[in-house]
């Protein structure tokens, strides 16, 4: 198990899905997104329009074994005009199982954050993402 390893969301097979409990890299909402957009490490993928108002945007840190998913919704009925939620999800190999470690930055209300991240695991869990190939940083705990 990895040191950084929380909480199980869900296993299976030789896939786990687990709370990280190691923090972001940036604490703040504004700081992460700029490293995430300009970072010459970091790969953008496509936007995929959700709605109206929300659109999920996927980055992909390949050295380090990292994705992340970010949903921005823009919303006039929503405190501030809308919210961001990023989720980062670490791939770790460990105890013979690819774990994938989740934390979440979100700066929207409690309930709209917890409904990104329940959709997040449901899609981690119905839609599995490839496995990153392993490299230098790919072992944990």
């Amino acid at each position: 198990r990895p040191a950084d390893a929380g909480a199980i969301a869900f296993a299976d097979g030789s896939r786990v899905v687990a709370v990280d409990r190691r923090p972001m890299e940036f604490a703040s909402m504004l700081e992460l997104l700029r490293y995430l957009t300009t970072g010459a490490d970091v790969q953008k993928g496509p936007a995929h329009p959700i709605d109206a108002t929300t659109t999920l945007f996927g980055y992909v840190r390949p050295a380090a074994r990292e994705m992340f998913e970010v949903v921005q919704t823009e919303d006039a009925a929503m405190s501030g005009g809308g919210a961001t939620s990023i989720t980062r999800t670490r791939f770790v190999e460990a105890a013979g199982a690819t774990w994938e470690l989740y934390a979440q930055l979100c700066n929207g209300a409690p309930d709209w954050c917890a409904a990104a991240l329940t959709i997040y695991l449901q899609t981690m869990k119905e839609h599995p993402p490839p496995v990153p190939a392993r490299g230098a940083a790919a072992t944990g705990g």
